[in-house]
C-alpha cells in the first residue's frame, strides 16, 4: 500500500512559453521523479501555455513547487499542486487524442493532428 508521502501526485505548470517541450519541462523540474508530462493545446492545436506533470511522490511535489516563478527560457513559470481529478479533467482531450493516435499507429497508419505535435509521453 502506498503511503501518503509515496503517493502519485500532480502539479500544473502555467505561463509556459508556447515553444516549451516535454524535455524542457523535465530539465526545468530537475531532481523530480516524473512519471508523465502532458502539454495541453488550445482549440487551434497550439500550446495553451499549461502543462500537467505526474510526479512519483509528495516529496517531488514539494521539490517541484520550489521552482515556482523560476525561469524556463525567457518566461517565469507557475507551479501549483493539483489533485488527480483536476489533472484528469484538464488533460482529457490530450489523452483521447493520444489514445486514438496510438490505435491508428497500431494499424500502421500515420495520423496528423493539424500542424501541432502531440506532446504526450504516455505513448
Amino acid at each position: 500500500m502506498e503511503t501518503e508521502t509515496n503517493a502519485i501526485s500532480f502539479v500544473k505548470l502555467g505561463s509556459l512559453s508556447w515553444e516549451a517541450t516535454e524535455e524542457d519541462i523535465k530539465t526545468f523540474l530537475d531532481g523530480c521523479k516524473i512519471g508523465e508530462v502532458i502539454i495541453t493545446k488550445n482549440e487551434r492545436g497550439q500550446s495553451s501555455g499549461n502543462a500537467f506533470v505526474c510526479l512519483e511522490s509528495k516529496a517531488d511535489v514539494q521539490k517541484a513547487k520550489s521552482y515556482n516563478r523560476k525561469y524556463l527560457g525567457k518566461r517565469w513559470v507557475t507551479v501549483d499542486e493539483i489533485g488527480e481529478d483536476e489533472c484528469n479533467k484538464e488533460t482529457e482531450k490530450e489523452r483521447a487524442i493520444a489514445k486514438a493516435t496510438k490505435k491508428y499507429r497500431a494499424y500502421g497508419t500515420t495520423v496528423k493532428m493539424g500542424q501541432s505535435k502531440l506532446a504526450y509521453s504516455g505513448i
